[in-house]
């Protein structure tokens, strides 16, 4: 679904308000220094006006870590 707010908050102190495109895609690079490599962070999503998520993971807390390999 088109134009759906995406927050992105890190435990680095980072964020970003993303909206998803015609598919309902959206996508946040970030380039992480050596010294923040453990970063969480939170992604919530907010329905827009007259939709309802459907299901738990929509509109919900979504946490994904990422490591350096």
């Amino acid at each position: 679904m088109r134009g759906v707010k995406v927050n992105i908050t890190g435990t680095d102190g980072s964020s970003a308000t993303l909206s998803t495109d015609i598919n309902g895609n959206y996508r946040y690079q970030t380039s992480i220094p050596s010294a923040l490599v453990d970063v969480t962070y939170t992604i919530t999503e907010t329905d827009l006006e007259n939709y309802v998520s459907i299901s738990d993971a929509d509109g919900g807390l979504i946490l994904i870590k990422l490591l350096e390999l």
